[in-house]
């Protein structure tokens, strides 16, 4: 556009054809009554002074030039015999907006035609980026091939490649592909260059290199991928996937701020097939608005939402598959009563409430275990009471030296032979504590995974749990015994004791109102799930 203005180089030949009649007046009376008339121009004398009139002219054709400053880029062909050819490392742009339509194979093309445009003494390297960076190859793979040989290895890898659905993290990309070059110490600092293949999207994470020192000389050439569709509106979930049913699903519609399209519309999807309502989002351009997904019909299930009105649909579709609780069996094995409050049974039912995430179905098994239900192939927690049958005994010994986990509460003192049998032993003393009032916790261990969450000090203080009676258990002989929490005269409260692949948990006290207030504490619930957990 400057250079236009060297147009202007006819206005001194304008002002040097034109003759203007001399300033100077001399007063004559005798032409007083004549009439002025112009001085006649011949075609001899209608250029004078040449050479300012070149001089004129070349000013202002010196003027355009300078500002639009030319520029004639001439290829220097290195000598592949020195070695010093250019370093180039090319980056990719793989992230979700390259899946816009016909932004991928032009940037393809890009890469390969930089490959097909180096002389054999150059050195190129690719690396793809979005979220995550991926070395394709480095200077090292490049040398491994012969000229002839680069251009198919670099078509051959890069009709592997395609744009994935993650974010941008360019900052990082252009922070490993210096770091890459700074590497090379073969290589000058005039013949390294980094050469970017982006659609250059918004949201692309340049803050990374904030606090980078960018090498001195490094300079990037940006090969910028665009679209011909300037409309472009996304969906996203906003709602959690653990956090909602279907009716509950919030969801953001985004919409550039070139878009032509305001008005769009998110249905529910399944096999192909819209179900449900329809939902209309209004989102002017620039904007972002969030809604709560279309209403389903009772017993109607949807798999995918699906916004429409939009030219680019790469980004108008997100998959939800509806949280659904895992059912995880709790084996019980005794005579207790879920209903009576004065055994153990009854809390432990009314604490293991069903969750988003987990529906506990306490199992109970009869004392008959001929037909077992289908139930215990998945369970890892078993609950045995003293009352057990002898059948129910020997299931639940095999059942923890299978390697799951076994909870025996010690209701009194002839839970021995109980205890004894799941351990493998001939005997194992159990005996009533003496006590004068109530017990208390005192020495807990916070680095076992079960007690790990109350090492909080908010959490750790266990004294207002008073334990009205307990039993002692002689751990004589036993082997790698580990316990976890004693009472305050040293008697062990709770122990850990390995039966074949599995654990066996003792708890010498039980948690109903005649043992102790540990079923009224606020960490009975969190230690049960803590054992769930701890099962597998």
């Amino acid at each position: 556009m400057f250079l236009l203005g060297g147009l202007a180089i006819g206005l001194p030949i304008v002002f040097h054809l034109i003759r203007r009649p001399s300033k100077e007046k001399i007063p004559f009376s005798s032409l007083m009554f004549l009439q002025p008339s112009p001085p006649r121009v011949t075609r001899r004398s209608r250029l004078e002074n040449l050479l300012l009139l070149l001089l004129r002219c070349l000013v202002i054709l010196l003027l355009a030039a300078g500002f639009a400053r030319p520029f004639i880029q001439k290829p220097i062909s290195p000598d592949p015999k020195s070695g010093q050819g250019m370093r180039t490392i090319v980056l990719l742009d793989t992230s979700a907006s390259m899946r816009r339509a016909g932004l991928w194979a032009e940037a393809r093309n890009e890469a390969e035609n930089i490959v097909r445009r180096s002389t054999p003494a150059d050195r190129v390297a690719l690396i793809t980026f979005d979220r995550e960076i991926r070395t394709m190859w480095s200077f090292d793979d490049w040398s491994r091939f012969t000229p002839p040989e680069r251009t198919a290895m670099a078509r051959q890898r890069l009709e592997t490649l395609e744009p994935g659905w993650n974010s941008t993290q360019l900052g990082n990309a252009l922070i490993q592909a210096s770091e890459m070059l700074q590497d090379s110490r073969e290589a000058r600092t005039d013949n390294r260059r980094i050469v970017l293949i982006s659609d250059l999207q918004k949201g692309s994470h340049l803050e990374g290199l904030q606090g980078h020192d960018w090498p001195a000389g490094l300079e990037v050439t940006i090969v910028p991928i665009k679209t011909r569709r300037v409309t472009n509106a996304g969906l996203q979930l906003v709602t959690e996937r653990d956090e909602a049913t279907e009716g509950d699903v919030k969801i953001r519609v985004n919409n550039s701020a070139e878009s032509e399209h305001e008005q769009f519309r998110v249905n529910w999807r399944l096999a192909n097939q819209n179900v449900g309502g329809e939902l209309p989002a209004y989102v002017p351009p620039g904007q972002s608005r969030i809604f709560t997904a279309p209403k389903l019909n009772t017993n109607q299930t949807g798999e995918q939402l699906v916004l429409t009105g939009d030219q680019e649909e790469f980004d108008n579709s997100v998959y939800w598959v509806t949280p659904r609780p895992e059912r995880v069996p709790f084996l019980y094995l005794g005579k207790e009563s879920e209903k009576n409050p004065d055994q153990s049974l009854y809390y432990v039912n009314r604490a293991f409430q069903q969750t988003r995430r987990l529906d506990v179905k306490i199992v109970m098994l009869p004392a008959d275990i001929s037909a077992l239900p289908r139930e215990i192939e998945t369970a890892r927690l078993a609950l045995i009471s003293e009352d057990a049958a002898a059948a129910q005994v020997k299931f639940a010994h095999d059942f923890v030296e299978r390697g799951n986990m076994g909870l025996l509460v010690l209701r009194s003192k002839a839970a021995g032979p109980v205890l004894a049998e799941l351990l493998g032993r001939a005997t194992v003393d159990v005996a009533e504590a003496p006590t004068s009032g109530y017990a208390m916790l005192s020495e807990i261990d916070f680095e076992h995974p079960l007690f790990a969450p109350f090492a909080d000090p908010r959490f750790n203080d266990f004294t207002k749990i008073h334990f009205w009676k307990h039993r002692r258990v002689d751990l004589t002989g036993m082997q790698n015994p580990r316990v976890l929490a004693r009472f305050e005269n040293g008697d062990p409260a709770l122990m850990q004791l390995p039966v074949g692949r599995g654990t066996l948990m003792v708890l010498a006290a039980g948690w109903y109102p005649v043992d102790s207030q540990l079923a009224l504490s606020s960490k009975f619930v969190p230690l049960l799930y803590g054992l769930l957990e701890q099962s597998g």
